[in-house]
């Protein structure tokens, strides 16, 4: 079976599915946490919340994204809290932490955002920084998904426009 179909069957409660999804990505989750962490029973703890999260979260898996992928912005979710609470990085630290995500996310978190409304702000904060989804950001701001959506759209233009004029 693919992870994907294993991640489906897990969150309609295979629980042998899961196990399957572990034994593969366990070592690999670990490897990714020891990156960033240096004690032994911390990582420990960072991996059980990780896998944890991805069992609190079966049901919003959809089949259209690479478990994998998913996997791991979950993963790197929970180690960013970790990070985040933990108090022992300083904010450049969680800066460059966060620049290693995706393109979106690196614009984002290199971008100097007081140049945009405070609205979006708070949208491109709770998009990259949070890992809300466009529903839940529109649920928090009282919009629309589509104008959730409209928002990042012109708040990333705004962005790189600025980025390529300040180079």
């Amino acid at each position: 079976m693919t992870n994907e179909e294993l991640m489906l069957a897990y969150a309609q409660g295979d629980a042998s599915s899961f196990e399957t999804l572990f034994d593969r990505y366990k070592n690999r989750v670990y490897g990714y946490v020891a990156k960033n962490l240096t004690q032994a029973s911390e990582r420990e703890d960072v991996c059980q919340s990780i896998f944890l999260k991805l069992h609190q979260t079966k049901e919003k898996y959809s089949p259209q994204y690479p478990f994998e992928a998913w996997l791991f912005i979950i993963a790197r979710s929970v180690l960013f809290d970790h990070l985040r609470k933990s108090r022992k990085v300083t904010l450049e630290e969680l800066k460059e932490f966060m620049i290693e995500t995706s393109t979106f996310e690196k614009e984002v978190q290199s971008a100097d955002l007081d140049g945009l409304n405070e609205k979006s702000k708070r949208v491109m904060e709770l998009r990259y920084m949070e890992e809300k989804s466009f529903d839940e950001i529109a649920a928090i701001i009282n919009s629309s998904s589509s104008n959730v959506r409209q928002i990042i759209s012109r708040s990333l233009k705004f962005l790189r426009k600025n980025k390529e004029g300040s180079v």
